[in-house]
């Protein structure tokens, strides 16, 4: 039986696409030195919103929405449940991430299992002194962002005014981090993007 789901009005003039989830479907036998187990039961599903009819928002600066939610929530449908799903009744279960468009050279999202990854700010430029950032001088030209919806997060952030909790029915306690990429810890390299696993990041470094 084939679904559909019904989206936000105010996204019908949108850029939708879906984040790949890089993590297993099904439950392996992890590696003795894996530092996380890849539950199949707690992959993040994510689509990716990009409006440039906002009116803060332009060509090069989209405003963004990421909306999360569990895909275990896609399961086998019965014969009882719904052809056409509601936006009203499945957002009951999404959570909703806002992007405003001044922030700038976003590089990701990149997600795996419970974790999404992505960079932002301004990248590095030449000075006659040397490579410098894109943000003021500050020896941090990128800065990595770590969003977790593990199952027992340390951090909630229900009242940053960036989340819209759409619906009470959705079980995602988000927890953010980020930190700063030095240039002297990449090499005075530009970041051009990044990939994920359950155990590693891996950054993807030019020369500026």
């Amino acid at each position: 039986m084939i679904r559909e789901y019904e989206l936000p009005e105010a996204w019908s003039n949108s850029s939708i696409g879906f984040c790949p989830n890089t993590s297993p479907r099904t439950d392996i036998a992890a590696a003795s030195d894996a530092l996380f187990y890849p539950d199949p039961a707690t992959r993040i599903l994510l689509l990716t919103v990009k409006h440039t009819h906002h009116p803060t928002a332009s060509a090069s600066h989209p405003q963004r929405n990421w909306l999360f939610i569990n895909e275990s929530f896609f399961g086998p449908p019965s014969r009882r449940e719904r052809v056409k799903v509601s936006w009203n009744h499945w957002s009951q279960y999404c959570l909703i991430r806002a992007l405003p468009p001044t922030t700038a050279f976003i590089r990701g999202p990149y997600i795996t299992g419970t974790r999404v990854l992505f960079l932002d700010s301004a990248p590095a430029h030449h000075s006659n002194r040397g490579p410098v950032s894109g943000n003021g001088g500050s020896d941090s030209p990128a800065r990595l962002n770590i969003i977790d919806f593990s199952p027992f997060p340390d951090i909630s952030i229900r009242s940053s005014p960036t989340w819209t909790w759409i619906g009470q029915r959705t079980t995602l306690v988000p927890s953010e981090t980020a930190r700063h990429l030095p240039l002297s810890t990449v090499d005075y390299l530009n970041v051009e993007g990044i990939r994920v696993t359950e155990d590693n990041i891996v950054l993807f470094l030019v020369r500026i």
